[in-house]
C-alpha cells in the first residue's frame, strides 16, 4: 500500500474537470504501477490516463 504524503487539486477546467496530483513517500515501482492500474479502472472519476513523474533524491 502506498502512503500519501500530500495531494494537490488545482482549478477547474472546461466541463468542471480538475487535475489532481498525489505525492507519495518512497515506494517500489511495482506498487505504484499496481495503484495506477486500479485508478485507471475508475471510469466514473478518471477522464485521462494517470501519469507518473518520478522524483529521486
Amino acid at each position: 500500500m502506498l502512503e500519501v504524503a500530500r495531494y494537490v487539486q488545482r482549478g477547474k477546467k472546461e466541463g468542471g474537470l480538475v487535475d489532481l496530483a498525489y505525492v507519495v513517500h518512497m515506494a517500489r515501482e511495482k506498487s505504484v504501477r499496481a495503484v495506477l492500474t486500479q485508478v485507471a479502472s475508475l471510469d466514473d472519476i478518471l477522464r485521462e490516463e494517470p501519469r507518473v513523474i518520478r522524483v529521486e533524491e
